[in-house]
Parts: structure tokens; sequence; C-alpha cells
């Protein structure tokens, strides 16, 4: 109930009317005791209302979006013949299973979770005022930065950009909300020198994991231990993230580890790995500060992986709902349909063109498929993820700073790309004649239809799976 398809004018009236017939008992539900996977709807009706006054229907519909809408699915309606069985069935399970609505103690536990975890909840325009103001206001109440900080910045040769600095506050007042930052600034704006400056500021001690290229030498000339060595993080441990066990056993024995730093954090974007799992184990209980450039891989799930590291998904503040697994599923759902949609509506094979039509539908609820509508809802997908992470995401790109004013000066000092210059290469008479050469060779003349033949080149599909 809590996705974004019930989020309709249509819903909020059904959902009120439905909680009407529970409260007046005209709606009855009781659970089963065991698992029960059949679906059997029974119906006495009215001799004037049609020709028949019993009939079951008996199928594999679930009274789901998907189950009413987009998936196939198999129903038979019987009214001559099993009705008194079927209702025989129905009566056993009815008289053993557990009553939810017709005490009034369940009954209100399940109305409160309506009209308290749903979308149905009422928020006043006051309460909604107050929370945009909260949040506004939180953007200004940022930590201040020690002079010490700056002092150790200038004095190993970096600027004190303001930009950086600005990031630094931003963090700690995510860290104090969140326990945790994704600092996801594209390259080339220091997010090294952002999260070494953020844990000086912490003064906390933890540990560093990051590629093996980034760990660093022994005379501390580069990498992250020359970093902890010049923002005095000395007694912080620099770890390879190919030493994840190891890691986890040197934190659980160490009860002053505060905080991780994890560099590269999209590595670990998903969540069915034992990497994942160690990582999940180190972090618990810590300060968490994700460094990556690219946060969103793949899929939604990306994001959710890395939120895990330091929110509780399922009673997490980030958001009006505090279950992010529910709207990462949804997430999930239409995007996987989307891609499914833009894949294969175009496809040579019925089943899947007509699987896309069905998902087109299901989504816009039209039949001709319109590419730019599918672009558009997939930009809005991409703007309601962003919007689910900014409270704990900093990212800022060049035309960030560029496009404000307060950082102009700083701007002029970080490297530029220079404009693309057009190089022609010309082949010599040699060069072109080896390459005309090779072309024959390999791949054959074209024949009259376009494709190539008799060349000695074979390529085959690589499909590994295939072979022992």
């Amino acid at each position: 109930m809590n996705t974004e398809f019930f989020d309709t004018e249509e819903f909020y009236q059904q959902v009120r009317y439905f909680v009407d017939l529970i409260m007046t008992d005209k709606l009855i539900i009781r659970k089963t005791y065991e698992p029960n996977h059949a679906k059997l709807y029974i119906f006495k009706l009215a001799q004037d209302q049609v020709g028949k006054n019993v009939l079951f229907i008996t199928g594999s519909s679930n009274l789901t979006r998907a189950g009413l809408s987009t998936q196939n699915e198999f129903n038979v309606e019987i009214s001559d013949y099993g009705f008194a069985d079927a209702e025989e069935y129905f009566d056993h399970l009815w008289e053993q299973a557990v009553k939810i609505t017709e005490y009034n103690e369940t009954r209100k536990k399940l109305i409160a979770v309506i009209e308290k975890e749903t979308l149905i909840k009422e928020v006043s325009p006051f309460e909604a005022f107050c929370l945009v103001l909260k949040t506004y206001l939180d953007s200004f109440d940022q930590k201040k930065v020690s002079d010490t900080l700056i002092s150790i910045m200038e004095k190993n040769d970096y600027t004190p950009y303001q930009y950086q600095l600005d990031d630094v506050k931003q963090a700690l007042n995510m860290i104090d909300n969140y326990n945790g930052v994704i600092i996801a600034d594209v390259v080339g704006l220091g997010k090294t020198i952002i999260a070494c400056a953020l844990a000086r500021q912490l003064g906390k001690r933890g540990v560093v994991i990051c590629p093996p290229g980034l760990v660093g030498d022994r005379n501390l000339n580069s990498g992250w231990k020359m970093y902890a060595e010049q923002f005095k993080l000395t007694d912080w441990e620099v770890r390879s993230l190919g030493e994840l066990e190891n890691i986890r056993d040197f934190v659980n024995k160490i009860d002053d580890i505060e905080v991780v730093i994890v560099d590269e954090a999209h590595r670990f974007r998903n969540q069915d790995t034992r990497d994942y799992d160690l990582l999940k184990n180190i972090c618990r209980n810590k300060i968490v500060i994700l460094l990556t450039a690219t946060p969103f891989n793949n899929r939604p799930g990306d994001i959710l992986s890395l939120l895990s590291l330091f929110v509780m998904p399922k009673q997490s503040n980030i958001t009006l709902d505090g279950n992010l697994v529910d709207q990462f599923r949804g997430f999930k759902g239409i995007f996987d349909r989307l891609g499914y949609i833009k894949k294969y509506y175009h496809s040579a094979d019925e089943k899947k063109r007509a699987r896309a039509q069905n998902n087109y539908k299901g989504i816009f609820g039209k039949d001709k498929i319109d590419p730019e509508e599918i672009n558009r809802r997939s930009r809005y997908l991409a703007k309601q993820i962003r919007q689910v992470i900014e409270p704990v995401t900093i990212r800022r790109n060049r035309l960030d700073l560029t496009g404000n004013p307060y950082y102009q000066d700083e701007v002029k000092e970080l490297s530029r790309c220079a404009d693309p210059m057009e190089w022609f290469y010309e082949l010599t008479k040699e060069q072109s004649e080896f390459y005309n050469r090779i072309i024959a060779h390999y791949f054959g003349e074209a024949d009259g239809s376009g494709a190539n033949s008799g060349g000695r080149f074979k390529g085959a599909i690589y499909r590994p799976f295939e072979y022992k």
C-alpha cells in the first residue's frame, strides 16, 4: 500500500470505504493458521442479480495489482457443479482460522496500521509546513570546522576550498542525524580530502577500507596511508578491501573503532555476496562514510545496498515512509518493467512483445507505446530515487560549483578540460593495402546481401556456462 501506484485519489477514496466496511462488520477478515495458496471466490447472489444464484471462481489470480492487471492468469467460473464441495472446503478453513476483524483489539490494531503507517495517514497542513521548515533550517544548522583542520590542510599544501569545508559541515550534520553519509562528488573534486577532513573533525578512531592499489606504501608517499598521516589520523588503520575477514576480526577485537570509511563503495552494491556480508558486520554500530562517484550503477537496489550499511531499511527516518525496503521494491518493480518495455517492445518474439505491451498498459494505462513517455517516466523514477537518498548524500559536479557565485573564485583554480581538438590521421598507401588485405583475408568479401562470407575468422558467442 505504500508504493507510488496507490498514491491516487481513487485509492484514498476506496481505502476509506473498506475501512468503513471493516468497522461496521460488513467486511470480515480471518487468517488461516497454515499457509494456504489456494484462490477460491464464492458468490451467493440474489435471484434477480443473475440467472444463477450461486457460483464460485477458482484459479491463479491474487487480488493484487499485478494479479488483476498485468500478469497472465487463468481462472474458471463454475456454477453448475462442485459448489457444495467448494463451500464446505471454505467453511472448514473459516471455522479454524484466526479472527482478525471480529475482535475489537485486533480490529483496532489493523485499522491503526492502515491509518498511521500507510499513505492514508493524515498529515495536517501545519505538520507538513513544520516538516518542510525543519528540513530547510537543518540545512543551515551546520557544524563548525576547527582552525586546526584548516591549518593541517594548509601545512600539507591543500587549499581549504570553501565547497570542501561546506561538504564537511554538511556531512557532520548528516552523521548526527543518520549515523552515516554518502560522499558522491564527481571525480576531481576531492572526495578523499573531504573524507580525511571529516575524520579529523570527528575526532574518533576508525578504519579506512579501500582497493589494494589505493592503500599506499610504507614510506607514506602515496595512497590512503599518506593522507592519514597528513591529517594526523595516527591511530587509524588503512586496510585493503581484499582482507575483509581480517578487518572484521580486528574491528571486533578493538573497542574504540567508531568510524568506517569505505572508498569506492559502489563495489559493494550486491547484498547477496559474502564480501557485502563481511562489510555489513564491520559497519554495524559504527559511523559509516561511503565514498563513490557512481552510487547508482545498475539498479535501484544498488542504492539500498549502500544505505543498508548504516541505516535500518525497515525503520529509517530519512523519509516520511520509514520502510525503505518497500520503497525500493516499488522502484525496482517500475524499473524492471520500464527496462523490459524498452528492450522488447520491438522484439520479433511475439510473447516478449506482448509482455512489453502488458507492462506498458499496466504503467501508463494506454495501448500504444510511446518511447518518449517511457523516457520521461525513467527520468521521473531517477528523480524519486535521488529524493530518497538526498538527506544522506553529498554530490556536486563542476556545473554545481560553476553556477554558484559563492564558489566562483575557487572554480577558477580547479582543473578544466580543454575543448576537443580535431585531428585527422591518414593511412599511407602501404597501411591502406595492409588494412584491406586483413579485412578480406579474415572476414571475406561482402556478398550481394551485404553479409560477409569466406573469411578465415570464425567468431563464437561467448557462453562459458556451456563448458564444464
